[in-house]
């Protein structure tokens, strides 16, 4: 995740410009941003979603297996059959993620620039998967990729 972060930062300097700029208006010279710094900085936030929904690190999830009978789009799938979701789908559907080709962490902000809260399909739910078999370490995980996306945008020009 973190190298599809920083070649993208390479092919879109306009975002890393703007996260870099915002990230010196909150934090300004006293360090590196932190987690109390999070809530402030939600474009950074936004980032980190796109970066997730953009290019998943893993496009499929690990495979369930039905418990009951089931009739999907006219399909029928019966009980004990291994299904394997297709998370990069999910995350490439342009009814939920207009324009889903360009990198643009500003559709995971409303007018405010704060973080959106809306229907589409959440870029962790699909990388860090789901029911049973969901990333038990998903919140440290993320933590660590918001520091470090944080800290490289805060500390450097990222540039071809």
């Amino acid at each position: 995740t973190l190298k599809v972060f920083v070649l993208t930062m390479m092919r879109y300097p306009n975002v890393e410009q703007k996260a870099h700029a915002l990230i010196d208006a909150v934090i300004g010279s006293k360090g590196l941003p932190t987690l109390d710094d999070r809530l402030s900085l939600p474009y950074i936030e936004a980032i980190l979603k796109q970066t997730l929904r953009w290019k998943p690190v893993i496009p499929l999830a690990f495979p369930h297996r039905t418990t009951v009978d089931n009739v999907y789009k006219g399909y029928f799938i019966p009980k004990g059959s291994t299904v394997l979701p297709n998370s990069w789908q999910c995350l490439q559907d342009a009814g939920d993620y207009p324009d889903l080709e360009n990198f643009l962490p500003e559709r995971f902000c409303d007018s405010t620039g704060s973080i959106l809260l809306n229907d589409a399909p959440k870029p962790r739910q699909f990388t860090f998967g789901y029911g049973r078999r969901v990333f038990p370490g998903r919140y440290f995980a993320e933590n660590i990729l918001w520091l470090n996306i944080a800290a490289l945008l805060s500390v450097f020009d990222i540039r071809r």
